[in-house]
């Protein structure tokens, strides 16, 4: 474990996307970006996850490690998390959009997921770093997340409809933007590698769960050893 952590190169051999992610095959973009309307959309969204950020960054000291970067440029946290956004945007339309700034203003959204993730980021924390132990707890997070936003979408009735789809590409862009923004070196690295092996797990085990209507039994199961979800 040692020797994996302190080999920089490596880590990014083994959790690189690869070329051929970066430009995708299909892309859903129906809207002009430079449009007014859609910036006030982005903005909305750009800033509800910065506002995210920067409560766990109060709440968990192991996630400040780009604290003064962030405090010294004010536009920095913002100007990552649209870069972030370039990764994700190919999978969102207008409607989708839309959709999820009205799912961000249900009322207590932020403070429901700033205290399942401060839970969750503390558990990964406990020992002071993250490694390949942490992977129970990350796919626990994504698990719990997509979960609370779905249960969110139901409490809401007919004033949010938004597809699974979008509910999960938005999580994934959120957590991706926190672990980049909250973690350097070897750690984000490792971090961003373990995200997205869970994000994979998710589409295939709980995603076809969600479109059928199912619950998240299968997952839990999986993982109820290593670490118990949030009821």
């Amino acid at each position: 474990m040692k020797s994996l952590a302190s080999n920089p190169d490596k880590l990014k051999k083994m959790f690189e996307m690869g070329e051929e992610d970066a430009e995708p095959a299909f892309s859903k973009i129906d809207y002009d970006e430079e449009e007014e309307g859609m910036k006030e959309i982005k903005d909305c969204i750009f800033g509800f996850i910065k506002d995210v950020i920067f409560n766990m960054i109060l709440c968990v000291p192991g996630l400040r490690t780009k604290l003064d970067k962030i405090l010294k440029d004010p536009a920095f946290a913002i100007k990552e998390i649209e870069r972030i956004f370039c990764d994700f945007k190919h999978n969102l339309t207008m409607n989708d959009l839309i959709a999820l700034r009205k799912y961000i203003s249900i009322e207590n959204t932020r403070v429901k997921i700033i205290n399942m993730m401060k839970d969750s980021f503390n558990n990964i924390m406990a020992d002071g770093k993250i490694d390949v132990a942490d992977a129970p707890h990350f796919i626990a997070l994504v698990h719990n997340v997509v979960k609370m936003f779905n249960s969110l979408g139901e409490t809401g009735g007919a004033l949010v409809s938004i597809q699974s789809d979008t509910i999960t590409t938005f999580i994934h862009f959120m957590l991706k933007c926190m672990v980049i923004l909250t973690l350097d070196g070897n750690e984000e690295i490792l971090a961003v590698g373990l995200l997205e092996s869970s994000f994979k797990l998710i589409t295939i085990t709980v995603l076809p769960l969600m479109k059928k209507g199912g619950l998240f039994s299968t997952l839990c199961c999986c993982f109820r050893k290593n670490t118990e979800p949030v009821q």
